[in-house]
């Protein structure tokens, strides 16, 4: 249409911002988390790595084959209605959807001094996406970006099949959209 991609993106990065926000919010009690997961890790890696770990240990996939079909169920019974849960409900539970995974991840990061914001990843699987697609249908998969000097690096802990700070490989030199509260960029994987 006649739509501004530009407009139509920083409008979706502002809002995808907000709504993080709302869930890394975290309590007294799970603050100390991250400062524990980390240990004597010094490098920015290796602090990624201990909160992956972290976050993995404590917080199972629900869609997980070791997750049994009660407990699934449970857990989408229980699941809140009318808004998405904080990261200190998922730890708590123990059970989370990978975004839910993710979001537990940022809280930490954040904690530990990171500079964090969500991001949405295109799949080649899907499509060669690009910012003229004004279409959030395509950015379907929620990770976290992390600032490493001026860059970001996008990070998906949820997904046990790659190391920390890789991504798939359908997601590798993709696009993606950094949320922020005044300056949602989009960055090449």
């Amino acid at each position: 249409g006649t739509k501004d991609p530009t407009k139509y993106w920083d409008e979706q990065g502002k809002e995808m911002y907000k709504k993080f926000r709302e869930t890394v919010k975290s309590d007294g009690e799970t603050k100390g988390a991250a400062v524990n997961a980390i240990g004597s890790a010094n490098d920015e890696g290796g602090r990624i790595a201990a909160l992956a770990a972290f976050v993995r240990m404590s917080v199972r996939n629900v869609y997980d084959s070791k997750v049994s079909n009660a407990e699934r169920a449970a857990f989408f019974q229980k699941l809140p209605k009318d808004r998405e849960r904080t990261s200190t409900e998922i730890l708590r539970s123990g059970l989370g959807m990978p975004s839910e995974i993710n979001t537990v991840f940022a809280a930490r990061a954040g904690q530990a001094g990171f500079e964090v914001r969500p991001a949405l990843v295109a799949d080649r699987g899907e499509i060669i996406f690009s910012p003229k697609l004004m279409d959030r249908y395509f950015l379907d998969h929620e990770a976290v970006a992390l600032r490493s000097g001026t860059t970001w690096k996008i990070v998906d802990v949820a997904n046990k099949d790659v190391a920390p700070g890789m991504l798939p490989w359908g997601e590798e030199g993709m696009m993606a959209l950094v949320g922020d509260s005044k300056m949602p960029a989009f960055v090449q994987l």
